[in-house]
């Protein structure tokens, strides 16, 4: 069982877990339901409609992997619903299932996307799950330097792309749609995007002299 340090688990959610891993015998992965009120509804705007699905940026499917190796979200569930990656936020793994599975270092000391990597990997062999009566919240407020993390998620992205054979082509495009949504975040006043977005590019031209060797 993987567990963030600052989860409110929501009243049976660990009973409630309890029992439909009993039930579910051909299932490795099961994640707990997590319950956001506070969406940002012009971000979920922009990820969610169907120019990036047709862009194979984003989708509005719950918990899928796109082809330009983005991932959905999959929160707020009111029923259960079969994903291809989990957050190791609050998830439950089968253990002879992940006895010879292991964290790629690669994504480096930060690790980034790791847990995208770990359970994307399963996915490919086994099945995953939300379970939605199992809820809990989080305050999920991780403090990062802006510029370090706009470059991991562009180099760590790319990796992860490269890896499991997704289209390096709807990732460059995906790299344009998240510099965008990154700019109209900075334009709603918050100035340390701004050093995200440099991270950002220092991390597309790593990828690109990367790619041309």
């Amino acid at each position: 069982m993987f567990l963030d340090d600052d989860l409110n688990f929501k009243k049976n959610a660990l009973k409630n877990m309890f029992y439909f891993v009993q039930k579910k015998k051909n299932i490795t992965g099961f994640g707990f339901n997590l319950i956001i009120k506070d969406i940002n509804n012009f971000t979920e705007f922009l990820k969610k409609n169907k120019f990036m699905k047709l862009l194979r940026i984003y989708d509005y499917r719950d918990g899928v992997v796109t082809q330009s190796g983005w991932q959905t979200k999959a929160i707020n569930l009111k029923k259960n619903k079969f994903v291809e990656w989990i957050p190791t936020q609050a998830v439950i793994y089968k253990r002879d299932k992940i006895k010879k599975l292991k964290f790629d270092k690669a994504y480096g000391i930060y690790s980034y996307l790791e847990d995208l990597d770990f359970s994307y990997s399963l996915m490919k062999k086994s099945n995953l799950i939300i379970c939605s009566n199992a809820k809990y919240s989080s305050n999920n407020i991780v403090k990062r330097n802006p510029y370090y993390f706009g470059v991991k998620e562009i180099i760590n992205r790319y990796y992860f792309v490269d890896k499991f054979k997704l289209s390096k082509k709807f990732f460059f495009v995906g790299f344009i749609a998240l510099v965008i949504k990154h700019l109209f975040i900075l334009l709603s006043l918050k100035p340390s995007y701004m050093l995200r977005i440099i991270g950002n590019f220092y991390g597309i031209i790593r990828v690109i002299l990367t790619a041309s060797k």
